[in-house]
């Protein structure tokens, strides 16, 4: 069924285009399915079985629940975590995240920055030039 629906858009695209004077015509084809679409980059996630973030420049903001574990793997990313937090690992580099309460935090990558508000979580520095301040 798709693979018709596709030759018969595309059929009425060239023939339907071809009696257009103006060459400046653009087409915009979009299909019902989802499949690899990108979640949006701000806005509420139920961490509750943990949360990933890869989307570089990403702005998130996480709900945990339960102390779900939290990985960030993009870079230039800005990520406010609210409610108890699990393990933070941050593989990226240049992350800024400000949470309420992490049990751990992580470092992988360089040049990020993580505030929390309570809490004392041990830190393991595996880059270079990472902070973890209590704020």
């Amino acid at each position: 069924m798709l693979r018709t629906s596709t030759a018969i858009i595309a059929a009425v695209g060239v023939f339907g285009l071809a009696a257009c004077s103006n060459n400046d015509v653009s087409v915009t084809v979009k299909t019902g399915s989802s499949q690899g679409a990108k979640p949006p980059d701000t806005g509420d996630s139920d961490a509750g079985g943990g949360v990933v973030i890869n989307d570089e420049g990403a702005e998130r903001r996480v709900r945990c629940s339960d102390g779900a574990p939290v990985t960030i793997n993009a870079d230039d990313v800005t990520v406010t975590l609210t409610g108890p937090c699990g393990a933070l690992v941050v593989n990226g580099d240049s992350a800024t995240v400000t949470a309420e309460s992490v049990r751990a935090i992580q470092f992988n990558g360089d040049s990020s920055r993580v505030s929390y508000s309570s809490g004392k979580p041990p830190v393991t520095e595996n880059g270079d030039g990472n902070r973890a301040v209590r704020s």
